[in-house]
């Protein structure tokens, strides 16, 4: 029997575990998941699916993503992708200081209530203020994972990501069963800044994955906020200021950058 094109896509990526180059190898030598073997993995699935040939397929990593997955695991309403202009992507240190932790979860919640949606990868720190701020105000928040979406890291937020999955998205390019491991979460970066209008920095320690997400975000033309910092402080968020990124201090600033453009 015969599946689609997108089926065969999201067979491969459970086969090789979301692994884009042995993917994009079996891709190119024609090797499929048989049939049997494919519906065995899609009946045991614990989450939702969309390949890079579906209709529902996030277009702006389909086309600002290098790389772009061949197929996306999610629990929650992948919709929220559809359009750049609603989403704020947050990154910023695990380990911040209470001035941009409390800074970051009133920004958050400003936005929220605006309206936006926000990104984060549900890191602890930063990650996790925007996250909180977000889910417990309007319940439409999504996370990229660098696992897969049945596995709970860190696992402290757990009753977090099981928020965010029943009334935001919860997403990955790697299948269930797939653990974290480090060279996930730099990948996972080109996600979150493909698919928002802007990146906001929190807190940007010196060689942090939050300042991959930035520079992703630079490359693919979005806007970059940051929070400033005093003198002297050991962030890079004064360095991008420096560099025509937007100062972002209140509720009203993360408006003018995301330019208040809400589509009903």
């Amino acid at each position: 029997m015969d599946y689609t094109a997108g089926q065969a896509l999201v067979a491969l990526a459970i086969r090789h575990k979301g692994d884009w180059h042995a993917i994009y190898e079996a891709v190119r030598k024609r090797d499929t998941v048989p049939y049997e073997v494919a519906m065995e993995y899609f009946r045991n699935l614990p989450c939702k699916y969309v390949s890079i040939a579906d209709e529902d397929y996030p277009e702006s990593i389909r086309q600002h993503c290098p790389q772009a997955p061949f197929a996306l695991f999610y629990q929650g309403d992948i919709r929220l992708l559809q359009d750049p202009r609603r989403l704020l992507t947050v990154v910023g240190s695990r380990a911040p200081g209470t001035y941009a932790y409390d800074k970051t979860k009133e920004l958050c919640e400003g936005v929220a209530e605006n309206g936006y949606i926000v990104v984060s990868g549900l890191a602890r720190g930063i990650d996790t203020a925007a996250a909180e701020a977000t889910a417990r105000r309007n319940g439409r928040a999504v996370a990229f994972l660098g696992n897969g979406p049945d596995y709970y890291y860190p696992s402290e937020n757990k009753e977090l990501q099981k928020l965010i999955a029943q009334n935001g998205l919860v997403v990955s390019e790697y299948p269930p069963g797939v653990t974290p491991q480090s060279r996930y979460f730099p990948a996972r970066n080109r996600l979150m800044a493909a698919v928002s209008q802007a990146t906001f920095l929190g807190e940007g320690k010196p060689n942090s994955g939050s300042l991959i997400t930035v520079a992703f975000a630079l490359e693919f033309n979005r806007d970059v906020g940051a929070l400033p910092f005093p003198a002297g402080e050991e962030v890079c968020n004064n360095f991008l200021l420096k560099r025509g990124c937007a100062l972002i201090e209140t509720v009203d600033d993360l408006l003018l950058m995301l330019d208040n453009r809400i589509i009903p």
